[in-house]
């Protein structure tokens, strides 16, 4: 779950509270005046916030230059935080840069479930015609968004409304919930329909082991973490079939929104697309809040329990809260653990 700020690994706010029911998850200084671009409060004057990272050159690099990079990718992944606002806005100016650069990919979306694309669809064609606000208020309203546990609909509305005024077409990206909860009563890879050929070396199951465990808090114990694991691995392939489909089926390519979790390189989406469809040019793009021990640009692989940041491009933003997340959710974590 993306949700602790350390900055937090895999999970999602979202999906803390849906797992415990399923289990019983040096720049200078900003200027003033670019600081007043941020909607979120905390760490505006960190030395990182603002700022691009190449991660194979090591070096930073400007939004146009990210744009460029994006536009000569067939699918373009923007892994955010999803309580943070400013991700959303940063997700939409980048779509905004495809589209202006002549792109029309399917946007997908890690908020929808597959089993939803239906009523998506229906949605859209009955509401055809309306402005891209009413356009999303139907998405919203055919995804359930509103008791779905994802953070409000306003802040994903930047990024509805940029693709629904092109015309994009929309996708649910997501493992519907009914099959996340089936996984957490099987063991076994062959229960859970994991396939041997997607099998994770030992450091990536390290790596996406240590991030459940980092961002349950340490409520999370040896029978939940299997299942956990099984689950991600699920929705990640789930999300990496929507965009190789998609992908079959634009010339524009796909751009998927998701937690930064999914985005990353060595055990989410991308793992999957590399085996799917080997020739795909994927970008990956994390969009992470700052911390305040974390000053340098190295400093957040080990965060992220990697040996490197497992994007290609990181963008680093204010964080939007300081409060301490294993707090927040510690009742919800509390039950699960009980379970």
């Amino acid at each position: 779950m993306d949700f602790v700020r350390r900055p937090s690994p895999v999970f999602s706010i979202a999906a803390i509270a849906l797992l415990a029911c399923l289990a019983g998850g040096c720049a200078a200084r900003r200027s003033a005046e670019e600081v007043r671009t941020w909607i979120s409060a905390y760490d505006r004057d960190h030395p990182l916030v603002g700022s691009v990272y190449e991660v194979a050159s090591g070096r930073k690099i400007s939004r146009g230059d990210l744009a460029r990079a994006l536009d000569a990718s067939d699918v373009v992944l923007l892994g955010e935080q999803h309580d943070n606002i400013d991700h959303h806005r940063i997700q939409a100016f980048l779509l905004r840069e495809l589209i202006a650069a002549g792109r029309r990919p399917v946007v997908a979306f890690e908020q929808i479930d597959v089993a939803q694309q239906d009523a998506l669809d229906h949605a859209l064609a009955a509401h055809a015609g309306q402005s891209p606000a009413a356009l999303a208020d139907a998405v919203a309203d055919a995804a359930g968004w509103q008791k779905s546990g994802w953070p409000p609909f306003d802040q994903y509305r930047p990024v509805f409304e940029t693709a629904l005024a092109a015309g994009l077409p929309v996708r649910a990206a997501n493992l519907p919930r009914s099959q996340m909860k089936d996984l957490f009563g099987t063991k076994t890879a062959a229960a859970t329909g994991e396939d041997p050929s997607f099998a994770f070396s030992p450091s990536e199951l390290a790596s996406l082991k240590a991030d459940i465990v980092d961002s349950h808090c340490g409520y999370a114990g040896e029978d939940l973490v299997g299942p956990m694991i099984s689950a991600e691995k699920r929705r990640d392939r789930t999300m990496a079939d929507v965009v190789v489909s998609a992908a079959g089926q634009s010339n524009g390519g796909v751009v998927l929104i998701s937690g930064f979790g999914h985005a990353r390189k060595d055990y989410a989406v991308p793992f999957y697309l590399r085996r799917l469809v080997p020739a795909l040019k994927v970008a990956s793009v994390g969009l992470l809040e700052v911390s305040d021990d974390a000053l340098h640009e190295g400093d957040y692989a080990a965060l992220l329990h990697a040996s490197v940041l497992p994007f290609d491009f990181v963008m680093f933003t204010p964080r939007v809260s300081n409060e301490d997340p294993c707090e927040k959710f510690r009742a919800g974590l509390e039950k699960m653990k009980s379970r």
